[in-house]
């Protein structure tokens, strides 16, 4: 009696374990792309945040004369944050600031608005 594999044997074995590894290496490949999206809308998060705490540590100068929202750039080491100002009329100077996505504001249900309450000089 004749121990071993054939020739053939080996070759489709061979066949088998390479589509498993291909199939592995794809859902690899699609993982990383995904974390690698996660970890931009995080960084993109903390960037927005440390925009809209800059405004708490160095307040704005908001007009109350007129009830035109003002557009501000903050730089950071994350690069530029669009905040929407909008003054809040009563007692105190207020203002909402609100974070821009991108160059426009669009809102969408997936991903709601960062806003803070920022007080004026």
């Amino acid at each position: 009696m004749n121990r071993g594999f054939t020739l053939m044997e080996v070759l489709v074995a061979m066949v088998v374990f390479s589509i498993g590894l291909l199939a592995l290496d794809s859902a690899f490949r699609g993982f990383n792309s995904q974390r690698r999206l996660e970890q931009d809308r995080v960084y993109k998060f903390l960037c927005e945040e440390a925009a809209l705490e800059s405004l708490v540590a160095a307040p704005p100068a908001c007009s109350d004369s007129h009830p035109v929202p003002e557009f501000r750039q903050d730089r950071h080491a994350c690069g530029t944050v669009l905040v929407h100002l909008l003054p809040v009329y009563g007692g105190a100077s207020l203002a909402l600031a609100e974070v821009l996505s991108g160059n426009s504001w669009h809102p969408s249900p997936e991903r709601p608005p960062l806003r803070r309450l920022v007080r004026c000089r």
